[in-house]
């Protein structure tokens, strides 16, 4: 994918890119604040169609048109983030000719939390339209769109729901918006998508589980985010075995994470997993973490994990599941890069390949107080690590082994 398409796939990206958003505050009334801003939507989207904020309001082609993925289940809720709490009046959304998108919702909010519905309005099942919401003036910072059914007429399915562009227009607050998110914005946005994303795959493996004997056997690729340091002698994978122990099953767990360590280094451990005289069941990947504090190309990051992917999935006759890293929240204040980017490149291409995985970020966002689940340097504490397993736990096994 070309990077100006990743752009669109990854919408921190974009904002990274950037630098800045390039809006000094006190603009004129009528400024999109929507334009480039990060989104998160409850389904997964349909493969390159990620153009809801681009600015491109006529087309109906991938990457600058909208598209939820086929789930069935509705509403489908997209969160825009505008980066600060903004006066604004007017909100422009853009249906698309592929049709689909029936029943919508505007609502906004301040924090993320308390919502106030603003419109509800029916599209048409085959015409170009576009809803332009005009109200008197709310203070908002966060935009969310509820899809509640469709057409059932769709050309990718009867539940892939299509919208061109959103726009918000109305007044930057007077110190502006920055152009990094932070790891609380983060948060807020992770807290409107499920955690867990299943597949075929694991259903299969549960009853293959629920009648096999022997060891469990559990290996894990992946960098500073999983692996046994110095700082962190029980990182969350750890807390996975000890979670599945308590539950009567034997497990043998092997985790090669390492600090540092990148898609491309698990390319290279793949043939010594595969080539043991007993390979494991489930291979768990967990990258990220320290390619976004590296700064590193979120374009090259996602090349090298989709080449191991597809690696693995020649290499190894084991369940894959994919787990994105959570923002890195410090305790301590500190500033740390956003992992947005990375997390959805993650994401994207998990459901691209079908493969299951857990939202890190969604995990810890569902804590009454995720502030809790960090300690120093922005890592996880015991809290955390044991809401990632306890994650892990039920979409691989439910609540308890083969259940």
């Amino acid at each position: 994918m070309a990077a100006d398409q990743l752009r669109s796939v990854v919408v921190w990206a974009a904002i990274l890119a950037a630098g800045t958003l390039g809006r000094p505050s006190g603009v004129a009334a009528g400024e999109n604040l929507a334009l480039h801003r990060p989104y998160l939507c409850s389904d997964t989207l349909l493969a390159g169609w990620t153009g809801l904020t681009d600015g491109v309001t006529d087309s109906d082609a991938p990457p600058g048109c909208f598209a939820t993925g086929g789930s069935a289940q509705f509403p489908k809720v997209i969160m825009v983030d505008l980066g600060a709490v903004c006066t604004i009046s007017k909100i422009n959304l853009f249906n698309s000719k592929k049709g689909n998108t029936r029943h919508v919702s505007l609502s906004i909010s301040p924090d993320a939390q308390n919502f106030e519905q603003l419109r509800e309005y029916y599209f048409p099942s085959d015409t170009v339209q576009t809803l332009a919401h005009s109200f008197t003036p709310r203070r908002a910072r966060y935009v969310k769109i509820a899809l509640h059914d469709s057409w059932g007429t769709g050309e990718q399915g009867p539940n892939c729901l299509f919208l061109r562009e959103v726009q918000v227009l109305g007044d930057l607050p007077g110190g502006g918006v920055s152009a990094q998110g932070n790891a609380r914005e983060e948060l807020r946005l992770a807290r409107q998508q499920p955690p867990l994303v299943s597949t075929p795959a694991v259903t299969i493996f549960r009853r293959y589980r629920a009648t096999a004997e022997g060891v469990l056997r559990i290996a894990v690729l992946g960098d500073s985010g999983a692996a046994v340091t110095e700082q962190d002698t029980k990182p969350w994978p750890e807390a996975l075995a000890g979670l599945l122990e308590a539950s009567g099953a034997q497990v043998e767990l092997l985790n090669v994470a390492a600090p540092n360590q990148k898609p491309e280094d698990g390319v290279t451990l793949l043939p010594a997993l595969a080539g043991d005289a007993h390979p494991p069941d489930v291979l768990i990947l967990a990258y990220g973490r320290d390619a976004a504090l590296a700064g590193g190309d979120v374009t090259a990051f996602r090349r090298a994990w989709q080449t191991l992917a597809a690696k693995v999935a020649q290499t190894l006759p084991a369940l894959v599941v994919v787990v994105t890293p959570p923002p890195l929240l410090d305790p301590d204040g500190k500033n740390q890069p956003p992992l947005l980017a990375w997390a959805q490149a993650e994401e994207q291409l998990a459901a691209q390949l079908g493969l299951p995985f857990v939202r890190g970020g969604s995990v810890l966002a569902a804590a009454p107080d995720p502030t809790t689940c960090y300690g120093p340097g922005a890592r996880l504490n015991e809290a955390g690590k044991a809401l990632l397993a306890q994650a892990v736990q039920r979409l691989v096994w439910g609540e308890k082994l083969g259940g």
